[in-house]
């Protein structure tokens, strides 16, 4: 299970295989996932989700719960592209 905000949801990002979300599921070996961020969320949110969830399990106990704690000042680039020889990005 994953709880944050948009950079823990899979739409928010252009590839979603960027997001952490999709990241965790693939570092761990994961079948299944409930992702429960939203674009928005808080720290309060996040903690408000998470009870709810484990009171109401309508989709089972998870085995692992991941926190991406949101905060507001934060900044965060994907991942980079190749760069050339003379330091263009893009370059092969």
């Amino acid at each position: 299970m994953t709880l944050g905000c948009s950079y823990s949801q899979i739409y928010y990002h252009p590839d979603p295989r960027w997001s952490y979300t999709w990241l965790l599921k693939e570092a761990v070996g994961a079948e299944n996932l409930i992702n429960l961020s939203f674009g928005g969320n808080s720290p309060s949110g996040v903690t408000r989700m998470l009870e709810w969830y484990l009171r109401n399990p309508v989709k089972g106990m998870p085995d692992f719960i991941y926190v991406q704690v949101p905060q507001g000042q934060r900044r965060q680039a994907g991942p980079r592209r190749p760069q050339g020889p003379g330091g263009e990005e893009g370059a092969a």
